[in-house]
């Protein structure tokens, strides 16, 4: 995308850089999903890609820290590839806390929610 003044922005919201081409799809209605193409770019695999989305048979992409490679303690953390695995499982009570490591209310409250974690946990 060489237009800055579109093409930035859009680019920014896929998430998508100037490395390689990059073909996606997005729904653009309320649930606003934003499908990627994994594979080699070429006329075959751009079809096949089409044909599933029509068929809505893509995985959504999720702009996401990557998923922790362990994540055993009461606390649990949550990014984006493994939001629906842990928070929407409905054999699990969750109580979900939006963390920002920047936020001095989050740090203060940090050790509270560990607490409580470990006397809900039982």
């Amino acid at each position: 995308m060489d237009n800055e003044d579109f093409g930035r922005p859009v680019a920014n919201c896929f998430g998508v850089t100037r490395d390689e081409p990059k073909v996606l799809a997005y729904t653009g209605n309320d649930d606003g999903k934003k499908l990627f193409m994994d594979a080699e770019v070429n006329i075959d695999k751009i079809k096949a890609f089409g044909e599933d989305f029509l068929e809505d048979k893509l995985k959504p992409f999720y702009k996401s820290d990557p998923i922790p490679e362990t994540n055993d303690e009461d606390v649990k953390i949550v990014v984006g590839n493994n939001f629906d695995e842990i928070v929407l499982d409905e054999s699990k009570d969750v109580l979900l806390e939006i963390y920002a490591p920047w936020c001095g209310h989050c740090q203060a409250f940090e050790p509270t929610y560990k607490k409580l974690s470990r006397h809900l946990r039982g």
